[in-house]
């Protein structure tokens, strides 16, 4: 069963946030842990322009995928919300060699200076299935139902980041439409934004 995960869901918002640190391990997020991530998902399932799905299985997350008509109208609203639960969760963590800055240069990444004008606003954020359920189609579904919330959202282009060394990422995305359109030096790896044409849309 696909649902929405809702703010007050806090215990399988943890579980999705360990999912995440398990199987994205490219970025700075999940660096964070899932105390600040459990929180950060939360919060961005209470934003009415984004949005988080969990696949469950008789109480089990098999997957989930998070995404967002605007991202930065998005990180305002979850900043403005949960801003001193955030910083409660992720003071520990920010506190390590390295992890401030790596943040700090993955928000220009995604949302910054470093984004460029034509990166498109509407993001899938992130995707993850566990382990034992993979070649499953779980993926594959999980963004079909993103692709339809970005047809209510009326968005025209979206974007999916990941890293350049990340193979099944980039072929699960170009499999589903999306196309390489930006390439941002990062550190330790460089990351690839992906664009895909919402053709339901254009024209509106």
């Amino acid at each position: 069963m696909i649902r929405r995960l809702e703010f007050h869901e806090a215990k399988l918002a943890r579980e999705v946030a360990e999912l995440h640190c398990e199987h994205i391990t490219g970025g700075v997020l999940g660096i964070l842990g899932p105390r600040f991530l459990g929180t950060l998902y939360r919060y961005i399932a209470a934003s009415p322009v984004a949005a988080v799905w969990v696949d469950l299985d008789r109480g089990e997350l098999r997957g989930f995928i998070c995404g967002c008509s605007d991202d930065k109208q998005m990180f305002r609203q979850v900043l403005t919300r949960g801003f001193v639960r955030l910083a409660s969760a992720g003071l520990l963590a920010l506190g390590r060699k390295g992890v401030l800055s790596g943040v700090i240069s993955t928000v220009r990444v995604l949302v910054g200076p470093d984004a460029g004008e034509n990166q498109p606003r509407a993001q899938l954020l992130s995707i993850a299935v566990s382990e034992k359920h993979r070649r499953k189609g779980i993926a594959s579904v999980l963004i079909h139902e993103l692709h339809r919330q970005f047809v209510d959202w009326r968005v025209q282009r979206a974007l999916v980041w990941t890293t350049d060394t990340n193979l099944a990422a980039l072929g699960l995305y170009r499999a589903h439409g999306y196309v390489d359109a930006f390439t941002v030096a990062h550190s330790p790896e460089d990351m690839v934004g992906l664009v895909r044409e919402n053709k339901t849309n254009l024209g509106r």
